[in-house]
């Protein structure tokens, strides 16, 4: 299950693929790479300026950019999963 955390405030947003112990990897300074701490293996992506780095980035396939683009929108317009299907 992944799961999409988005902080309108400072555009920041974290894409989990798992719920497990990690650790972050800054890669640049628009990018962290979270990995198990069992196994070191990625299982999420942290993007800084994120209305616009995780749209550059080839790290998330684009039905799961699109998701992330539907809770950026969302959380800048204050609306809710039912609101924004209505609209």
């Amino acid at each position: 299950m992944t799961t999409i955390f988005y902080d309108k405030d400072r555009d920041y947003a974290e894409v989990f693929f798992r719920k497990e112990e990690n650790y972050g990897d800054e890669i640049n300074e628009l990018l962290t790479v979270f990995k198990s701490e069992k196994n070191d293996k990625i299982i999420g992506y942290a993007f800084a300026e994120a209305s616009r780095s995780l749209f550059d980035s080839e790290l998330l396939t684009p039905s799961l950019k699109l998701a992330v683009l539907l809770k950026i929108i969302r959380a800048k317009e204050q609306l809710t999963q039912n609101a924004a299907a209505e609209k």
